[in-house]
Formats: C-alpha cells, sequence, structure tokens
C-alpha cells in the first residue's frame, strides 16, 4: 500500500439521517453541550459552534481536540459528521475501524436520547467516507485503488456476508470522497456490535 494512504491521518464518516426523520438542529445544541460536561463521547470536547443559518453545510458543530462533530447537512443529505483531526496509532484501517467505532457510538448516543420527540433515526445501510488531507491524496485512480481494500474492509466488517458497494467522486471541495452502502439496512446498535 503507498505510503501516502498510510500516513492519511484527517478523515471522517458520515451517517445520514432516514429520509422520514426531521431534526431541528438547534435542538443538538443544548445536547452537544450537555455530552462536554458529562464527558459522554470519547476525546476532548472543548465547544459548539452553531451554524445554523448556513444553507448547505454543518448546522452544528461539536469541537473537539481530537476530531469534531457535526449535524451535517451537505448536498441535502442531513446525517453526522464525524472527522478526525489529530494523528491517531496504528494502520490506516486500525484508525478507520476507531473513527467508525466513535462515529457509532455518538450515533447511538443520539438515538437513545429522549430530548428528541420523534426520536433521532439513522439509516444503517450507507456511510460517506471524505478524506480531508489533501495534501495528500488526490482525485488519481492510483489513490482510489490505494484505498478501496481498506474501506473494503470496514464494509465486511459492518456487513458481514451481505452484498455491498462501494462508489468514490470529487466533492465540491476537492475532497476524494467514497460512498459506502449496503443492500441491508440494520440498526446501528447492529453496526455498532459488530465494530466493538
Amino acid at each position: 500500500m503507498p505510503l501516502s494512504v498510510e500516513v492519511l491521518q484527517r478523515f471522517g464518516l458520515k451517517l445520514f439521517l432516514r429520509p422520514n426523520v426531521a431534526v431541528d438542529p438547534k435542538s443538538l445544541i443544548p445536547v452537544f453541550h450537555r455530552w462536554i460536561q458529562t464527558e459522554a463521547v470519547s476525546g476532548l470536547l472543548i465547544d459548539v459552534a452553531d451554524y445554523t443559518h448556513v444553507a448547505n453545510g454543518p448546522k452544528v458543530l461539536l469541537v473537539g481536540h481530537e476530531g469534531n462533530y457535526a449535524l451535517d447537512y451537505r448536498n441535502d443529505q442531513p446525517g453526522l459528521y464525524y472527522y478526525r483531526k489529530q494523528p491517531s496509532e496504528g494502520t490506516l484501517g486500525d484508525r478507520l475501524i476507531g473513527l467508525s467505532r466513535i462515529l457509532l457510538e455518538a450515533s447511538y448516543l443520539l438515538e437513545t436520547d429522549d430530548t428528541f420527540k420523534p426520536p433521532i433515526r439513522f439509516r444503517g445501510d450507507q456511510f460517506e467516507f471524505v478524506a480531508n488531507d489533501r495534501s495528500l491524496t488526490t482525485s488519481d485512480e492510483n489513490m482510489v485503488e490505494a484505498l478501496r481494500p481498506v474501506l473494503i474492509t470496514l464494509l465486511e466488517r459492518l456487513y458481514p456476508s451481505q452484498p455491498y458497494e462501494l462508489s468514490h467522486h470529487v466533492n465540491s471541495k476537492d475532497r476524494l470522497t467514497f460512498t459506502l452502502r449496503s443492500t441491508h439496512d440494520v440498526s446501528v446498535e447492529t453496526l455498532l456490535n459488530r465494530i466493538s
């Protein structure tokens, strides 16, 4: 595997809300503040930023030292996005599994939080992977093919013995992006159990 793939540290995953779920982004602000106070998720949490005035992007951002959480509306596809900012140990595959666990733990916390009426529900059949290290990643086929086996390993862990597909594109900020999709929609709790 090319060195440029193994040194990739800044990347993120997004888990999408179910299409029939409407969430008032402002309702997440007190929840994210509570997460800071109670240390509900891993890592050092710092502050919450309100971007609800932004039309197509993160609406609410929970800023952490290691990584940020965001209720993200890019491309009119709302979901929870977690992206890593600081280096972590292990292979890229190890780091991707760890990041997946962090995202799924946060998603499960939101789904089981009785603050939200009706409850928040995430799709269990699709993720988006975004490589934020633009200095290390490009949209050329060599980089795509180098990342593909790492992402397939994650798909096989999340959806064992189930059909899946992996596609890529370059997003509006020139970041290499992959869609990871399974034909089986499973619960966030099931995905979390498979990744733990």
